[in-house]
């Protein structure tokens, strides 16, 4: 596993959405609980997607769609009621069929990065119910992203266990 951008290299890359984190969201031990991580990332998953025409409202209407196969999540700070963190996603590759991203948790309160989720997404036929090839349009938008972030300075820090095939 490479080792994490700085905080920086984590604001360059798009946006996805930025949140107080509310007290609501924190658990016994005082800091943010897993699972509202994964609400924050499964919010800027859907956010990402759309982006590549394989977001909620695609999907809806029987337009191209996608579906989580893996995921891996690495806690690298806490996250604490009060703090601001943003999510932020490089595209790092893909094959026909499925795509491996890599989003950042980053806190913006402390300037640091608090968490890390590396995905595959798998494309599908939704009336089959099937994986199928990504339509050309959605490819093409893929395609143009990771040359973008294949040109960043720096490595993705992926756990070496998921790829796209």
């Amino acid at each position: 596993m490479s080792t994490p951008p700085t905080f920086e290299q984590v604001r360059a890359l798009p946006r996805l959405l930025q949140r107080d984190v509310p007290a609501h969201f924190a658990d016994a031990n005082g800091h943010m609980n897993i699972v509202r991580y994964m609400e924050l990332y499964n919010e800027a998953t859907w956010t990402a997607m759309a982006a590549f025409g394989l977001g909620e409202s695609d999907a809806a209407a029987g337009r191209a769609a996608s579906m989580a196969v893996e995921h891996h999540v690495r806690y690298l700070r806490e996250v604490h009621v009060g703090d601001v963190v943003a999510c932020h996603v490089r595209v790092v590759g893909r094959s026909s069929k499925a795509v491996h991203q890599l989003y950042l948790l980053a806190n913006v309160t402390t300037g640091v990065l608090a968490s890390t989720l590396e995905t595959l997404e798998l494309s599908v036929d939704l009336a089959a119910r099937r994986v199928a090839p990504f339509p050309a349009h959605v490819a093409e938008l893929l395609d143009a992203r990771i040359a973008v972030d294949e040109a960043l300075p720096w490595t993705s820090p992926t756990s070496g266990a998921i790829r796209a095939r």
